[in-house]
């Protein structure tokens, strides 16, 4: 018997490892790779592709490898034996196939969503895109072969594809997405004939906009300053003066830069137009659609510095397209006298913390319209540098160096400055202000009389008696945390070395160092980025809080505070709930509301029932009494019922005896002598 155990035992271990191979799904994953520059390896494509793309031209080429390895070294090999090793290591590989599915619009009306199975599938967008398809896995290992043709059959491979910009390549109005899938046969597509299965991988191309060569012109006359590709050259543009724009390729966009204040401007194309109100963007994009020109007119004289114009397509790093402050919803508020400072001493906060997701608002103290104009455009190239995207917000007092408390007293109207601050801090609400080192860092005043500004204003904020215009605007508001630059009570230090995916794998102090160098009229200066040198930039104290100290060690100033989008997440969260417990209230009065329609209904139909049985009751009772009743006299009882009169009683029933009694006699005497003359008959026959 354990004989007979151990065998069956070591038959079903070996149909559980005989299982895979009976039981094969096939290739279950795939990638799309490149080959590295060195052609040492083969790297896998990220979700997008970002390049130029010019009629005639390739952009790129994509190779399927069933893998999810980052890089695949090559050492020599080919790719049909690259793509064979991932490809056999499945079990069932051999009934599998690659596709492809190629998605895109134009701008003439076109979108192509495209299943690519056999050689010829792609032609259908020739025109805008080129699809070269190759068998790399049938072809002998060294020899030249070209792409497969339309109409070729057989036992093909599709294997790596390259995509080559056709002769309207400029109408492709969006991303092209390319997806290699993973097929055994018909079942793995949908009724349309589109992949339904789960094997598969895609990469996005997307076109880089190209600043486009167009000719600009100030009331017909030729404005050259506006096309150098220099903040410190400017034209003046007078109320009326008109700046038109021309492009032999379509425009997707224009993009201005001003060099004053912004007034009240607009730009017309086509049948539309766009207005831009006075205190905007001085850097600003629009979007203008493909025309080939546009004009720009403006209500009030401005100084513009640059008008560059750019292609359809993803566009450069350095396009600034800004949004609008973050009033009553700022996780961080950075107060910075000067432009630079915001990076110098407090980039380390600025940075990380917009880098984790929260909201980060930065306020200058001063602005140079009546000085040094390009630091207005460093002010913003470095916010955008080191990620901000919320455009900033300024005090609008002028750059003067003094070199104390007292001196800066003497410059600036200390009280106009509180009630600044205290605007600021009542339009943005924040949940953690930034700002200087008491000391004012190395003893510069401009930095000292705005640290006490704000000690003073953040205290009195939630008055609504303190600075009331500012309260009747914006609202009375108690910041719940306030930390100093280099702050020596409740201190912290930022951790600013630590790699961060929403830096591009930088660390926010690399981040701050590209950022500094963004104020280039500041590299004069003997000032620099770092978190451990003197002036560090990971250093704060918390000064101010309503919702109780730092945990030691933490290092988090977002400690003990919500932020805003978390807040918006609970409250929505919150709302869902309450409808969702008002749904199954509803739900529970709306059922027992039928419940009671239902217990009425049956009431009803019980006391119907009884009012109908008490009614024939009540007309049988009726009846009974219209009725007479029956009594014991025979005679009456037979008059009553017609019935003949029964007047012998007991003589009758005696008299009936009698003649029964008769009548069987008479019976037997007849039939007995038939009988007897039968029987004899019978037994003479025997």
């Amino acid at each position: 018997m354990r004989k007979v155990a151990g065998l069956l035992v070591l038959v079903m271990i070996l149909a559980a490892l005989a299982m895979p191979a009976v039981f094969a799904d096939g290739v279950s994953e795939i990638s799309l790779y490149k080959r590295n520059g060195d052609r040492t390896a083969y790297e896998r494509w990220g979700d997008t592709y970002v390049s130029e793309w010019t009629a005639g031209n390739d952009i790129t080429s994509i190779f399927p490898i069933a893998s999810k390895t980052n890089e695949i070294a090559i050492n020599g090999r080919h790719y049909q034996d690259v793509w064979k090793e991932a490809w056999n290591s499945f079990s069932g590989s051999e009934g599998c196939k690659i596709c492809y599915r190629v998605e895109f619009g134009t701008s003439d009306g076109n979108a192509f969503d495209v299943m690519i199975k056999k050689p010829g599938d792609e032609l259908v967008y020739k025109e805008y895109l080129e699809n070269y398809i190759y068998d790399d896995i049938r072809v002998a290992k060294g020899e030249w072969y070209s792409h497969l043709e339309p109409g070729e059959t057989g036992d093909l491979t599709l294997s790596s594809m390259k995509i080559t910009a056709g002769k309207k390549i400029d109408y492709i109005n969006t991303p092209v997405k390319i997806t290699a899938c993973v097929y055994k046969g018909e079942d793995d597509f949908d009724g349309d004939g589109f992949y339904k299965g789960d094997v598969s991988a895609s990469l996005t191309l997307k076109r880089k906009a190209l600043s486009l060569g167009v000719s600009v012109s100030r009331n017909d006359k030729a404005a050259s300053y506006t096309r150098d590709n220099d903040y410190y050259t400017d034209e003046t543009v007078n109320p009326g003066d008109r700046f038109t724009i021309k492009s032999s390729t379509p425009m997707a966009g224009v993009y201005v830069m001003w060099n004053s204040p912004v007034k009240e401007w607009k730009i017309s194309f086509g049948d539309k137009e766009i207005s831009r109100p006075a205190g905007g963007f001085i850097h600003d994009y629009i979007e203008v659609g493909g025309v080939t020109e546009c004009t720009i007119t403006v209500s009030e004289k401005m100084l513009i510095s640059e008008i560059r114009a750019y292609s359809e397509g993803e566009l450069p790093a350095d396009i600034q397209l800004w949004d609008k402050p973050l009033d009553g919803e700022a996780d961080m508020l950075v107060f910075s006298t000067h432009a630079d400072d915001e990076v110098l001493f407090f980039g380390g906060a600025v940075t990380l913390y917009n880098a984790l997701g929260y909201k980060v608002q930065v306020v200058y103290m001063c602005d140079y319209w009546d000085g040094e104009k390009s630091r207005e455009h460093e002010k913003l190239d470095g916010l955008w540098t080191m990620g901000l995207r919320n455009y900033p917000a300024s005090m609008a007092f002028s750059d003067h160096y003094a070199d104390s408390l007292e001196a800066a007293r003497s410059i600036y109207d200390y009280n106009k400055l509180v009630s600044a601050v205290a605007a600021n801090i009542r339009r943005f609400k924040p949940l953690v202000i930034v700002t200087h080192d008491i000391d004012g860092e190395y003893g510069h005043g401009g930095h000292m009389i705005l640290c006490a500004a704000l000690r003073e204003a953040v205290e009195k904020t939630a008055d609504e008696t303190f600075e009331p215009d500012s309260a009747e605007k914006y609202g009375v508001y108690d910041t719940p945390k306030t930390y100093l630059h280099l702050y020596k009570e409740n201190a912290l230090r930022l951790d600013l070395r630590q790699k961060m995916d929403a830096l591009g794998g930088k660390t926010p102090l690399e981040v701050e160092k590209e950022s500094y160098k963004r104020h280039v009229t500041q590299q004069w200066t003997w000032f620099y980025v770092d978190d451990e040198y003197r002036y560090s930039c990971a250093a704060f104290g918390l000064y101010r809080t309503t919702v109780g100290l730092d945990t030691a060690g933490a290092n988090n100033m977002m400690e003990n505070v919500v932020s805003y989008a978390e807040q918006k997440r609970i409250e929505e969260e919150e709302r869902l709930k309450r409808e969702e417990e008002e749904r199954l209230k509803e739900e529970e009065r709306l059922r027992q509301e039928e419940e009671e329609r239902l217990k009425k209904e049956e009431e009803e139909r019980l006391r119907k029932e009884e009012e109908e049985r008490l009614r024939r009751e009540e007309e049988e009772r009726k009846l009974a009494e219209e009725t007479p009743a029956p009594t014991n006299d025979p005679k009456t009882n037979e008059e009553e019922s017609g019935s003949p009169k029964n007047s012998g009683g007991p003589l009758y029933f005696i008299l009936g005896v009698l003649m029964l009694s008769v009548a069987v006699i008479l019976s037997v005497f007849v039939l007995y002598p038939a009988l007897r003359k039968i029987l004899k008959s019978v037994k003479k026959d025997k």
